[in-house]
């Protein structure tokens, strides 16, 4: 609801004295539409679509605006504690200053504490606003914070304030805890909350103990570490005992972490079973790392999975997945860097785990690969295997992107399926030098058109995109029809339109 709805406004009957509908309201209805009209600011979005810094700007606007609604209402407002138990603390922000920290914590009485910290350099002290909001940890129940301004003296302050809060109070209603605290040139290790209340956490450039006991969130339901080092990053051992103490984990997302697997001859061979893990996401994940974790897990649940594997010098072994991931209806591959980029030995490595991980996601109905040796090696094990064993039998939705001269390849995949199997809705091929180029020869784009046309006529909807360099100067067509339909200065013009961005 908009502050400038009529409920928020003085009536023209109270402006002249007269009986206004909310006279006649009890003040503890008043305090739950109150509590309704503000609630898309007070609880924004954690999915990047909605600024929290504005929303939580546009909330305390929306107080302040209550404030003036006339006596009765002023101090309904003011008597309802959790109207005034979002913290904002940025230096772009009117509520940073200690004062206006004080009257909120005031206000809010005894009521869960929803913090917001954009920290700057200035936040530093003693007395400072951090200082107050972390003596009232035991009510915190969700903490955001981010140090996109902050130098590395101000990040060790911040992080000192932060540890010795943790150490001193225990925040056991606290559900959510989103640490955003990057470092070029060190790691950084925060104490870990004691809160047996933590539903979701978010660590980004900033790490806990990892070897500690301590570390159990039983009600963890989501987990997403981002950007940490070698030297911060949980090995695998250490991120499969926290795993084994967060059974009712639903969300499990790992971007940019450099993981280790040191010594397989000591890796617990105890499987880990996660009943609601729905969703898991290894990017730029070294490649051992996601085999141990993944080759532990019981997940009956697992719906979605999305792999990026970075090459490793830790060894590899191969150790078999003990469960498959039957559940699984969404697959994504992509390789971490360009193919090129990886050692002969590496790449091995890569293309043995992907053959014998799609062997257990027999009901992916969604793909997505961007890798020309995942495509080459889909195909040749499509090829090589009986009919009731091809890889992704049950896909009907197939996306190729970033593979080379593969049209022939997807088409042979295609064929190798069984005739049980569904027909395909949607095949998108967006890919680099999908097409020929004129000299390759008539007898070439002659059969280009042939796989087109059986591909057309095999799958509801064909998308096909060829993705090229932008400083390219040759011309290439999508077989021979598409060739005889233009001239040379058409084609030119055609492409300057489409790729020269």
């Amino acid at each position: 609801m908009s502050y400038h709805s009529p409920l928020l406004r003085p009536s023209a009957d109270e402006s002249m004295g007269k009986t206004s509908p909310f006279d006649i309201l009890p003040a503890e209805l008043i305090s739950v539409i109150f509590e309704w009209a503000l609630q898309d600011e007070r609880n924004p979005p954690n999915d990047g679509s909605v600024s929290p810094q504005l929303c939580q700007r546009q909330y305390h606007a929306r107080l302040a605006v209550i404030s003036q609604l006339g006596q009765r209402l002023r101090e309904i407002a003011i008597n309802t504690p959790s109207l005034w138990s979002s913290i904002h603390i940025s230096e772009r922000s009117p509520t940073s200053s200690l004062a206006r920290v004080r009257s909120l914590l005031l206000r809010s009485k005894a009521s869960p504490l929803d913090i917001l910290l954009y920290a700057d350099e200035y936040l530093k002290g003693e007395s400072s606003a951090v200082e107050l909001v972390c003596r009232e940890m035991k009510r915190w129940r969700s903490i955001r914070v981010r140090t996109d301004k902050l130098d590395n003296e101000g990040r060790e302050n911040l992080v000192a304030i932060l540890n010795r809060a943790f150490r001193r109070w225990e925040p056991r209603e606290l559900e959510s805890i989103e640490l955003s605290i990057p470092s070029e040139t060190s790691h950084i290790t925060v104490s870990t909350p004691r809160s047996t209340a933590l539903r979701h956490l978010t660590l980004t450039g900033i790490a806990f103990d990892w070897s500690a006991h301590s570390l159990a969130f039983h009600q963890l339901r989501q987990l997403t570490i981002r950007g940490l080092s070698r030297e911060a990053a949980p090995s695998s051992s250490s991120f499969l005992r926290l795993l084994s103490h967060s059974p009712e984990l639903e969300v499990l997302s790992l971007y940019g972490v450099d993981s280790s697997v040191h010594d397989w001859s000591l890796v617990d061979p105890t499987i880990i079973k996660l009943a609601n893990l729905r969703t898991v996401a290894f990017e730029h994940v070294p490649l051992p790392f996601i085999h141990h974790v993944l080759s532990s897990l019981d997940a009956p649940s697992l719906n979605s999975l999305r792999l990026v594997p970075e090459e490793s010098n830790d060894s590899v072994s191969w150790v078999p997945f003990v469960f498959g991931f039957n559940s699984v209806d969404n697959f994504e591959w992509s390789f971490g860097k360009n193919e090129a980029a990886y050692s002969d030995a590496g790449l091995y490595q890569i293309r043995a785990f992907f053959s014998h991980l799609i062997r257990r996601l027999p009901n992916v109905a969604t793909m997505k690969i961007s890798s020309p040796s995942a495509t080459q090696l889909l195909q040749e094990l499509a090829v090589s295997s009986p009919a009731d064993s091809t890889p992704f039998p049950n896909a009907v939705d197939i996306e190729y992107s970033n593979t080379k001269d593969c049209l022939e390849l997807i088409a042979s995949t295609i064929r190798s399926r069984p005739t049980s199997a569904p027909k395909i809705k949607k095949l998108s091929v967006c890919a680099k030098d999908v097409s020929l180029p004129a000299h390759a020869g008539v007898s070439r784009l002659q059969a280009m058109d042939e796989t087109i046309d059986w591909l057309g006529k095999t799958v509801e909807h064909l998308e096909i995109r060829n993705k090229q360099c932008k400083n390219a100067i040759r011309f290439t067509f999508l077989g021979w029809k598409d060739c005889v339909s233009h001239t040379r200065n058409g084609r030119r013009l055609e492409y300057e339109q489409e790729y020269e961005e």
